[in-house]
């Protein structure tokens, strides 16, 4: 879930997740659940295969960090990187922005819930690891798209004309 900023958000975010008794989420006649002729086996474990993770992205999230984590339910922290980084006014990659990801990993941790990073390059990725993180999700396809584009334009450019 983006833009989790507070624990009530992210104490709603868990009983919209998760089944009755552990949770409100309404349930339905889907495949899950072979469109529901086994909706009551399906009840019974879907809880154990769910996961709220809920997304810090903005300072008013960074600052409440260690309190959501904290929330019952919630199973981790990911670290929204580019709106985290307009939102504490540093860029991806600063000093200030790699000690949010060091919150975020260290807040996750300490509620022994998976702390999950964004990463851009395979130094963050390093970072993202050294800081606890259980998950690095590196880069996005349109990123390595254009890492492509570039490089082949850079080899045509290069060529002797």
């Amino acid at each position: 879930m983006p833009r989790v900023e507070s624990v009530a958000q992210a104490e709603r975010i868990v009983a919209e997740v998760r089944f009755p008794p552990d949770g409100a989420r309404g349930a339905g006649a889907v495949r899950a659940c072979d469109y529901g002729a086994s909706l009551q086996p399906y009840l019974e474990q879907a809880n154990d295969h769910l996961a709220a993770i809920v997304q810090i992205e903005t300072l008013a999230g960074l600052d409440m960090v260690e309190q959501i984590a904290a929330v019952p339910g919630i199973d981790g922290l990911c670290m929204g990187p580019f709106d985290l980084a307009v939102s504490i006014g540093h860029p991806v990659g600063s000093p200030a922005h790699a000690a949010a990801m060091d919150r975020i990993c260290r807040a996750a941790r300490d509620a022994a819930i998976a702390g999950i990073a964004v990463c851009a390059t395979a130094r963050q990725v390093r970072h993202a690891r050294d800081a606890g993180a259980k998950l690095a999700i590196f880069g996005m396809d349109r990123m390595f798209a254009l890492q492509a584009a570039a490089a082949a334009a850079a080899s045509i450019e290069a060529k002797p004309g």
